[in-house]
């Protein structure tokens, strides 16, 4: 089984569901994915202070990602498998 067919079944057991029943509200398991990054997106970018130079905020940037990362550790390859077509994630991305 790999990471994705894993990952929809983990999510469908903490929502108490099937794993077929996440697709009345998703189209496919991609698309649950873009949801799941943009939601990290999202929180890292909301962690991250508009003061300071470049460096500093770029420093500030891995720090908030570091955290988001060590709080979800399935987050690193979410964000790694997942194609940056959401709103946030793609900001994540252009503020890199």
């Amino acid at each position: 089984m790999g990471f994705i067919e894993s990952a929809s079944k983990k999510l469908a057991e903490r929502l108490n569901a099937r794993a077929a029943s996440l697709y009345y509200y998703f189209e496919n398991k991609q698309s649950i994915f873009q949801v799941l990054a943009d939601q990290v997106a999202k929180e890292t970018l909301a962690s991250i202070g508009k003061e300071g130079n470049w460096k500093e905020q770029l420093n500030q940037f891995a720090l908030c990602l570091h955290e988001q990362l060590q709080e979800r550790p399935c987050s690193a390859q979410i964000l790694m498998q997942t194609v940056p077509l959401e709103h946030n994630y793609l900001r994540l991305i252009n503020f890199l």
